[in-house]
């Protein structure tokens, strides 16, 4: 038998996202409907299960109107730098406290609604 394994090494690659989204077409038009109606979502599931790669493929191919800002809590781990990063163009300014933060994230949405997502949002140490 003359078999060999192709691997592509791009799938390899934590930030790949595949072309298509398999087996997922129900969880897909569910999510991309929330979220075109700004409602709430949960998703959960065991490791591996593809919860990032759904969120990610529908956030791929929304409308690029809408602001949407995805955090990783396995890097911001504090209220704090979630809170940065949800904020946009923060990087460039200093804030001395969280209050800070949401007083300016209350403005942002205020003036525009946003979608946040926060993956591994177990990881985040202080949980306030």
């Amino acid at each position: 038998m003359n078999s060999r394994i192709l691997i592509n090494l791009e799938a390899l690659n934590q930030s790949y996202l595949p072309e298509k989204l398999l087996h997922r077409d129900k969880e897909k038009s569910e999510l991309t409907n929330n979220l075109k109606n700004f409602i709430n979502t949960f998703i959960c599931g065991p490791c591996g299960s593809g919860k990032t790669t759904l969120v990610r493929h529908v956030v791929h191919n929304l409308n690029k109107k809408l602001a949407i800002a995805y955090v990783d809590c396995s890097i911001f781990q504090t209220t704090y730098s979630v809170l940065k990063e949800i904020i946009p163009k923060s990087e460039l300014i200093f804030y001395r406290s969280n209050y800070e933060l949401i007083k300016e994230l209350m403005k942002h949405a205020r003036e525009k609604r946003f979608i946040v997502f926060f993956d591994n949002f177990e990881r985040v140490k202080d949980k306030d």
